[in-house]
């Protein structure tokens, strides 16, 4: 199976209607918030994935992974870790440093995020100034 990465606007949203948060749909589009999915050969979205840009510091060098979500029939098959890779090289050409996840938008996937480069943070990581009780966090290198 082929798997591309396309940019989604709030069009493409509806797809997704009553399976994910309606936040991620209201919030695609949105300034500093932008979304991509994942197609097969025959443009069938397969997963989508929202990230934030300058959310934690104003020089904008973090981003953070506000959602990720792949269809439950496309599960297992590199769907999330295509999305999470395509996402990490926008990230990196835009001189973005390091990418975070917050346990309410990660869905307790730590074996996922551990197996793509994150390192979970602990409570060390402040978001809004408050300590977390998780949070994975990857460099990009």
């Amino acid at each position: 199976m082929r798997i591309d990465t396309v940019t989604l606007e709030k069009d493409d949203m509806d797809f997704f209607a009553g399976r994910i948060p309606a936040d991620v749909i209201r919030n695609t589009g949105e300034v500093g918030f932008f979304t991509i999915g994942a197609v097969d050969e025959t443009n069938r979205l397969l997963g989508v994935a929202q990230f934030c840009v300058g959310t934690v510091d104003k020089n904008h060098s973090e981003a953070g992974l506000n959602y990720l979500y792949v269809e439950e029939k496309d599960r297992n098959r590199g769907v999330g870790r295509t999305l999470l890779s395509d996402l990490i090289s926008i990230l990196k050409k835009s001189g973005i440093k390091r990418i975070f996840a917050l346990p309410e938008r990660a869905y307790a996937m730590d074996d996922f995020f551990e197996a793509n480069g994150f390192e979970n943070a602990g409570s060390s990581y402040r978001w809004k100034g408050k300590k977390l009780p998780v949070c994975w966090v990857r460099k990009i290198t």
